[in-house]
């Protein structure tokens, strides 16, 4: 029975300085729950693994595929571009839009059908308004890929349906992921719960999101879903909490809104206890008088520690680290000497 929790929890790794260990035993336990043969917790910031699953796992990846089929897209097309669709799609099979040769769109209006209503036709037509075909565009996804470092990646779709020699990682997924970060609309697409978008010719599409983490639980988590018989359940996506983000990705769950919730009542937790720690390791280091001082300094720097009195709260934690991420400092909420240092010029 040791051996065998042992094994579960080495799964798991924590980055060091920044989430507080946790017991062996709750960390198999989080892991024994997780249906997702591979998952993973990835911290941009730091550029770390925070909790894993076999992460380097590669597994049919479905439609989280169509996260990096927009990334190609919006790179390359303006959004208000209109594109009229030239192919009939009608081969491909659901979810799609059942799109008809000839009605014409916004790029913006066809991407929101792509990663809230997952329509295969749409990223048909997109791949080939982009690049001529299906196979052309695909070498530009995996350019792409290539570039923000998912090297466990290889695309022969834009859409996601099964084909041989289709297949990502947790990790590789994670890291598409945090490229989206860098365009506010499709992180804003991602978020939206329910949409409209209409043809120019006038016809109308109600678009209802996949993602039901946006009606199932009140803390912040937007991104992809996927599904297929092979690929099963997967989702990519963002974590933000205590204005923190980061990346989960999850590849051939059964339960997988189970498994997020899962992921976030972990990640909440350790957070929680990681913030108590570095408020009692402030309170330890420095005076009141001091600590007064650095607050003064970060709310004079745009980063509010809440009451400026000189007394750490969880507030103050959040500022520091704030402060600590604009300066590329480690995000640990504790003032130490790289952080002390730099305060220092600002007082």
């Amino acid at each position: 029975m040791k051996t065998k929790v042992t094994s579960l929890a080495i799964v798991f790794f924590f980055a060091a300085g920044w989430l507080t260990p946790v017991p062996v035993a709750e960390a198999a336990i989080t892991a024994a729950h997780c249906t997702a043969r591979s998952l993973v917790v990835y911290d941009p910031a730091q550029s770390r693994i925070l909790f894993s699953k076999t992460p380097h796992a590669r597994r049919p990846p479905a439609s989280t595929t169509k996260v990096l089929t927009a990334l190609v897209v919006v790179e390359r097309m303006n959004l208000n571009r209109a594109v009229t669709v030239r192919k009939d799609t009608s081969h491909v099979p659901r979810t799609k839009l059942y799109l008809r040769p000839g009605e014409t769109f916004r790029v913006k209006d066809l991407l929101k059908a792509l990663l809230i209503s997952s329509s295969n036709d749409v990223a048909c037509v997109l791949a080939h308004q982009v690049s001529g075909s299906e196979a052309a565009f695909a070498k530009l996804m995996n350019q792409k890929a290539r570039r923000i470092g998912a090297r466990n990646t290889h695309f022969v779709n834009p859409h996601g349906l099964p084909a041989v020699a289709q297949y990502s990682t947790p990790y590789d997924l994670a890291l598409m992921m945090n490229e989206v970060k860098k365009y506010p609309f499709i992180m804003q697409t991602l978020a939206t719960r329910r949409t409209t978008i209409r043809s120019f010719q006038g016809r109308r599409f109600n678009l209802k999101n996949h993602n039901k983490m946006l009606w199932k639980d009140s803390r912040p988590i937007i991104g992809k879903t996927g599904f297929t018989r092979r690929a099963l359940h997967c989702f990519v996506g963002r974590i933000n909490y205590r204005n923190r983000d980061v990346m989960v990705a999850i590849m051939g769950s059964v339960r997988p809104w189970r498994d997020l919730k899962i992921i976030l009542d972990f990640y909440q937790r350790v957070s929680f206890e990681n913030a108590k720690s570095q408020i009692q390791k402030n309170k330890m280091s420095w005076s009141r008088r001091r600590m007064l001082v650095f607050e003064k300094t970060l709310k004079r720097s745009g980063f509010n520690p809440g009451k400026v009195d000189g007394v750490v709260t969880a507030e103050t934690v959040h500022a520091v680290k704030a402060f600590q991420k604009r300066y590329q400092l480690p995000q640990t909420g504790y003032i130490g000497p790289l952080t002390t240092a730099k305060l220092k010029k600002f007082t």
